[in-house]
């Protein structure tokens, strides 16, 4: 067992929580409140643009159950651009914590709970998560490169899983990237960092730092038009960036910068095949279903899940990043 480290009990702090985590009960403003909340912070596994993810063992109510925290720093005092950085991202999980709290499918990483600790100075915000034993889809490409065919087929349908569930309750997601989607040791995959899921009639900026890190996975009317104007079918764009990284072991657009990636959207272009790839038409059409420009051409996910593209022989099972 890793190193922890025992977390004191905070009273009296706001929390949306899933059943059998932790104790709350709601206030005559129908919020809930927690008296006290005991868990135990073991060692860092992850580290991200607004804090940390850490492992941890809640011991609130009954037994011990193994969990993530990713704790977010956010100043009481805004001094300078970070300041208001992290102060945007806890406005932004707080916005949507009732509603990633309720999501419950096998190929979404859980969110069990949210509190918040106010010090002098700062507040942080605990995230409460299901715990993925192994690593990101973007690690594993990085240190083994392209998958086989089959694998990234395989993975493909998950995540299409997980995606039909948040499209069916008028969710975009988002935040797709290789480095949002988890796998655990038997290859099972769970979309995470939903933080800035939105619903489609509630959309709102997303701030410039995640439009850094996600914009090669990004639809263009999402960076187009950020505040209005696209749906659930920008997510089936990411799905294609993602599927063309797991065939060649290269990011979406891998040879430009953010501005000429930008450039390019303008001017009605998706990502490259590499000269060195040859896919096959089946695979092509699929690709060209996620990444028509106009978004109402794209299929739905509910849709592709069900293309003849992603349909593996009978008996075959995850063996690895090359089976």
């Amino acid at each position: 067992m890793p190193h922890m480290q025992a977390s004191d009990p905070v009273p009296s702090t706001s929390i949306a929580q899933k059943a059998g985590l932790l104790s709350t009960v709601a206030d005559a403003s129908g919020a809930h409140r927690v008296d006290a909340i005991r868990w135990i912070r073991g060692e860092p596994i992850g580290k991200g643009t607004y804090g940390r993810v850490y492992l941890a063992l809640s011991i609130s109510t009954g037994k011990p159950q193994l969990v993530a925290v990713k704790q977010v720093d956010s100043p009481q005092v805004l001094r300078d651009e970070s300041d208001q950085r992290q102060a945007r991202f806890v406005h932004s999980v707080e916005r949507v914590s009732k509603l990633l709290v309720d999501l419950n499918h096998p190929h979404i990483v859980q969110y069990l709970g949210f509190q918040e600790c106010l010090g002098d100075y700062s507040r942080v915000l605990n995230i409460f998560m299901e715990y993925v034993s192994g690593s990101a889809l973007g690690c594993c490409l990085r240190e083994k490169g392209k998958f086989s065919e089959d694998v990234a087929k395989f993975f493909t349908l998950q995540i299409l899983g997980g995606l039909r569930y948040l499209h069916s309750r008028r969710i975009i997601y988002r935040n797709l990237k290789a480095d949002s989607v988890l796998l655990d040791r038997d290859g099972n995959c769970k979309l995470s960092d939903l933080e800035f899921s939105t619903r489609e009639d509630k959309i709102n900026k997303l701030p410039f730092t995640t439009v850094q890190r996600t914009l090669p996975w990004m639809a263009p009317e999402v960076i187009c038009h950020q505040k209005e104007g696209y749906c659930v079918k920008a997510d089936i764009w990411s799905l294609g960036c993602i599927l063309l990284e797991m065939l060649t072991g290269k990011r979406p657009w891998y040879e430009d910068e953010l501005i000429m990636i930008t450039i390019k959207m303008n001017q009605n272009k998706r990502p490259p095949i590499p000269p060195d790839v040859i896919l096959s038409d089946l695979a092509m059409n699929f690709q060209n279903l996620c990444f028509a420009i106009n978004p109402d051409e794209r299929e739905s996910a509910s849709h592709l899940e069900r293309h003849a593209y992603l349909k593996l022989s009978n008996g075959w099972r995850f063996q690895g990043f090359n089976g």
